[in-house]
């Protein structure tokens, strides 16, 4: 699934063309017409939106009698030549570049297939990604960075996460579920309920107890003991596989120990964690990353370069507020009862 978070950003500051969703009947036309199958992430979007008619780049789907993916692709078919396994779903220009990105049907697998970055001037062809949702995904990452970003700043300082985060502390937040359903799942059975700054004080005096916070904005936060016992990728998989998604945040800046993790439905599907002894890189950047260009060393050789050079991200706890920010801030925060209990092992 493309981030849906991004997305609505991007598109609540560069608008979209407003028609109706694709039709299956539509939709079955178009796969008749250009003699192949649709992936069903693509599917899915065009079911939705209809196109991607955002100012800035143009997802091709069923609207209009122009800008279809029939016409397009059928028109990059005859004046390029690219291969009639091809579905073109969006191009560009800029400066001395212009490209159409397809996705490759032939290497289809699952109902998902990879897209390519066929260049228009030289016809070479690269590959781009792997599935139209990460094509999405990247032509927002390239609107948000070019076209939000540089004017968000004052309203990012509107957003914080709440008291007990941050600096010298260990916390979950988690998106999907709710209260109950995380303390269940989190918690062991003899639990409390507390007014929330008086959760932060006792779960500061022990080891091994947690709070889970009241429900808001469809998400809910854990905040847990200053150790790295629960962020141990087993720990993840063991006990989150019932939470749709999943962040875990840790930072220590006098041990100089920082990492963060994402996982969905308990998969882990980035880890990154560093301490004295080395660095821990697992999966492939996030969109939160992307969001703010954190560019971050794979290794403590590229570590110790960045030192010098100054050419990598070097995570801190600055850093690791970036990315939290990003992955789920609140404007506001009504502070309601806690949920207080000994966190399962």
């Amino acid at each position: 699934m493309y981030d849906k978070e991004l997305f609505q950003r991007v598109i609540k500051y560069c608008g979209i063309t407003k028609c109706d969703p694709a039709t299956d009947e539509r939709i079955k036309e178009a796969q008749e017409q250009l003699e192949l199958l649709f992936p069903i992430d693509y599917v899915s979007f065009i079911k939705e939106y209809g196109e991607g008619g955002i100012p800035g780049t143009c997802i091709f789907g069923m609207h209009g009698d122009y800008y279809t993916v029939v016409n397009r692709t059928k028109g990059f078919r005859e004046q390029f030549n690219i291969p009639k396994e091809y579905i073109a779903v969006t191009k560009g220009s800029e400066k001395n570049k212009s490209w159409i990105i397809c996705l490759d049907t032939s290497r289809m697998k699952d109902g998902i297939c990879p897209a390519v970055w066929f260049d228009r001037k030289t016809f070479e062809i690269t590959e781009y990604a792997e599935s139209f949702d990460e094509v999405v995904d990247k032509e927002m990452m390239r609107l948000y960075l070019s076209r939000i970003k540089p004017y968000e700043n004052e309203e990012q300082e509107k957003r914080f996460i709440p008291d007990g985060m941050g600096y010298k502390s260990v916390w979950m937040l988690i998106k999907g579920s709710d209260q109950k359903t995380i303390a269940d799942k989190l918690l062991n059975g003899d639990v409390t309920f507390k007014e929330y700054r008086a959760g932060l004080e006792e779960i500061k005096k022990s080891d091994n107890r947690a709070l889970v916070t009241a429900d808001y904005e469809g998400k809910n936060y854990v905040i847990m003991p200053l150790t790295q016992e629960y962020f141990q990728q087993e720990w993840i998989e063991r006990n989150c596989t019932d939470f749709p998604e999943c962040y875990v945040f840790l930072t220590e800046r006098v041990t100089e120990t920082h990492g963060f993790l994402k996982a969905v439905n308990g998969k882990i599907v980035r880890y990154y964690y560093r301490d004295d002894d080395g660095i821990v890189d697992i999966g492939r950047p996030i969109i939160e990353e992307q969001m703010n260009e954190i560019n971050l060393p794979h290794d403590m050789k590229e570590y110790r370069e960045a030192l010098k050079s100054k050419t990598k991200t070097i995570i801190d706890e600055d850093v690791i507020m970036e990315i939290a920010l990003d992955a789920g801030s609140v404007e506001e925060y009504p502070y309601a009862d806690v949920i207080i209990g000994e966190l399962v092992k």
